[in-house]
């Protein structure tokens, strides 16, 4: 205990001292998801889950960051979130008070593996990582060896954990009520020891979003680095995942006057790309996930599953094989209501639990 109490002290006293620069090309900082280094101030990354760690010897790590706010339609602005693991468990939440920021993070003695996830989604904004600093005399190793297993998850709201902190269906879109790392595609992708890659924003649809804007919808999205830079492009060759989750199409169903025959074009041919950037994964397509209550007299519900039973009825004629269906089991009332109707922390573990079995037998994953 004394010397823990030392070391604190040391990290206390080195902040007014030498620090270090680890270069950020340097190998042995662990990038997760889809991370831009196009610019030379440093990586850049949108997409909930994101993360960046590396393994120090050193009684403390520093963190530049800089936090570029998503410019959204109704005028508001967020600043992003991020989960703070040492050694893999929770040790706090860290979040962008000012456009530029700095963090220290004070460790005991050893070496630890500190890492920042991206608790927050695109439509918070972007962040990036402008440099990692320990204390003169420290040291930086290896990093932890990759999981083998690899998913990626496309979705919207409710796989970026939209509203999941909420205390009830009244409350507003805010980054202060998401928690991503606790959505149930990251859940899923602990649970089964997977690196996870999530490509998801809130109110996106496959042809239409919830807001009826044909722009930036989900197969827009895949292709990008950046969600919100028409410009960037993602180098399918980096990563190649085992199972790919596709969790959308709520939001295309979320308003009147859908044009379901577009609809199941636009995810016959999301779920085609998807087989030919990957031609080996496992393809699981989730229910939409609406149901026949709104929008009211739409029965929405009914026509979602029957769209849903006819793109997998073209895609079995297409010759596209591994892919599948499931469906989460109804939220319990129980699980109450996060923000604007969406799902609560007990919901997400319930839908973790049931995509880990889904995938489980389908993959013979243990």
């Amino acid at each position: 205990m004394r010397a823990a109490f030392l070391w604190a002290w040391l990290a206390v006293a080195f902040s007014g001292c030498s620090w270090t620069r680890v270069p950020l090309d340097d190998p042995r900082i662990q990038y997760t998801g889809r991370v831009d280094h196009g610019d030379p101030a440093g990586p850049r990354f949108s997409n909930t889950g994101t993360s960046v760690a590396v393994r120090v010897g050193a009684p403390a790590v520093r963190f530049h960051l800089r936090d570029v706010p998503y410019a959204r339609k109704d005028g508001t602005r967020h600043t992003n979130r991020y989960e703070l693991l040492i050694d893999g468990a929770p040790a706090g939440v860290l979040a962008a008070e000012t456009p530029e920021w700095w963090q220290t993070v004070e460790l005991e003695p050893g070496e630890h593996v500190v890492e920042l996830f991206k608790r927050t989604e695109a439509a918070v904004g972007q962040g990036q990582l402008l440099s990692i600093e320990i204390p003169f005399g420290g040291h930086v190793s290896a990093p932890p060896e990759r999981p083998a297993r690899r998913i990626e998850i496309i979705g919207d709201s409710l796989t970026t954990g939209f509203g999941d902190l909420g205390a009830g269906p009244q409350c507003p879109f805010s980054s202060i009520t998401e928690d991503g790392y606790r959505a149930y595609g990251s859940l899923a992708g602990r649970l089964l020891h997977a690196e996870m890659h999530i490509v998801a924003w809130e109110g996106r649809g496959v042809v239409r979003n919830y807001d009826l804007d044909a722009v930036d919808t989900i197969p827009q999205l895949y292709e990008r680095t950046l969600p919100e830079d028409p410009a960037s492009r993602w180098d399918f060759s980096k990563w190649t995942p085992q199972v790919v989750v596709i969790q959308a199409g709520a939001n295309d169903f979320g308003q009147t006057g859908l044009d379901i025959p577009a609809f199941e074009q636009g995810y016959f041919d999301l779920v085609k790309e998807v087989r030919r950037r990957y031609p080996q994964a496992l393809i699981l397509c989730g229910a939409v996930g609406v149901t026949d209550d709104w929008p009211q007299g739409a029965h929405y519900g009914t026509l979602s599953r029957q769209a849903m039973e006819r793109i997998m009825q073209r895609l079995a004629a297409a010759g596209l094989t591994k892919v599948k269906t499931f469906e989460f089991a109804p939220p319990s009332p129980l699980d109450g209501l996060g923000c604007l109707w969406h799902a609560t922390l007990p919901s997400h573990q319930a839908r973790a639990q049931r995509l880990r079995d889904v995938i489980s037998q389908a993959m013979g994953w243990r």
